[in-house]
């Protein structure tokens, strides 16, 4: 099983598979954020003052950062426009050597 889960990740690694990891994401915000609802669904039945439910709480708000944090970087980026080039000498001058400045006429 060990060995399974290292070449899994070998493979995210050196193959650059993002679905594995945007599915895997989505999955982990996803099930945080169900255990959330049937907590508030269900207050009654959570002990919420014992060692046991403090961790638990703990352990969900760490599910559902860490997956919100890999949505987040996961996400595509927009491209940005690229800074134009050093201007060259036919963009000066304008067509058939006119300064840009000059109008027709």
């Amino acid at each position: 099983m060990r060995r399974l889960l290292f070449t899994a990740a070998a493979l995210v690694l050196l193959a650059g598979i993002q679905l594995f990891v945007f599915t895997g994401h989505t999955s982990h915000f996803l099930l945080a954020v169900l255990l959330f609802i049937a907590l508030a669904r269900y207050p009654h039945q959570f002990a919420w003052r014992s060692p046991s439910g403090i961790a638990y709480l703990i352990f969900l708000v760490t599910m559902l950062l860490t997956g919100a944090v890999g949505l987040a970087r996961g996400m595509p980026r927009p491209a940005r426009p690229s800074a134009p080039g050093p201007a060259t000498a036919g963009q000066t001058q304008g067509e058939a050597g006119q300064s840009p400045c000059k109008s027709p006429g």
